[in-house]
């Protein structure tokens, strides 16, 4: 259940209605999982970074090893900055993750409902969290502190959470914020997020319109 607790915090490192968001979409990513079909619509704007690129690696480094990052993308002009070695984090990113448990990637047979009650009920130790993610942000120049999270809103189905951090570089803070969504897809636990490190409130609407639009086409 610890693991579960970071990889859950990881998923963390969403109410408005949408039509598209009123955008189109950009690509369907589409990929398999224990032999089911996983798929969404990438809202348009956004362009994918390779699952084998430095930047998602060291999300797959924090997240642990109960986190499968599926697909990563920012916007595209962020992207291309960072492909080309001209910045090294993105400031805004969506992600679609698979959750195990103990580094195991299977069904999970409860239901939805048993699913939503078990990672609403677990209590994070964030400080913790805090240390652990923080020794493996070190070598990067920064540290993080003032983690907090709560549940957004739930139903039976599925639980949306807020969550937010502070990274700590010798001479700025840095905000972080995250929208996540986390249900049962073919008894599979997926998870969707979206990070910001602008915590305007207009970009906050729009990053969790984002979101429900990620997961309306799950």
């Amino acid at each position: 259940m610890v693991l579960l607790c970071r990889c859950f915090w990881g998923l963390l490192l969403f109410s408005v209605s949408l039509t598209g968001h009123a955008y189109g979409f950009a690509y369907e990513f589409k990929t398999t999982v224990l032999d089911r079909e996983i798929s969404t619509l990438i809202p348009k704007g956004y362009c994918e970074v390779p699952l084998t690129h430095e930047h998602v690696k060291f999300y797959d480094e924090i997240f642990g090893s109960s986190v499968k990052i599926l697909h990563f993308a920012g916007h595209c002009d962020e992207v291309a900055l960072l492909l080309a070695g001209k910045t090294n984090f993105l400031k805004h990113h969506i992600a679609i993750e698979q959750i195990g448990i103990d580094g195991a990637f299977i069904r999970f047979l409860m239901g939805k409902l048993a699913y939503v009650t078990m990672i609403t009920a677990f209590k994070a130790n964030l400080q913790k969290i805090e240390k652990n993610v923080s020794e493996d942000t070190a070598p990067l120049g920064f540290t993080v502190s003032n983690m907090d999270y709560h549940v957004k809103s739930k139903t039976g189905s599925y639980v949306f959470f807020e969550a937010e951090a502070i990274k700590n570089f010798p001479k700025n803070k840095v905000p972080m914020h995250f929208y996540a969504y986390t249900s049962l897809i073919f008894s599979i636990p997926i998870a969707v997020h979206v990070y910001d490190e602008d915590v305007s409130h207009d970009n906050l609407v729009f990053s969790y319109a984002t979101l429900h639009n990620l997961i309306k086409y799950l």
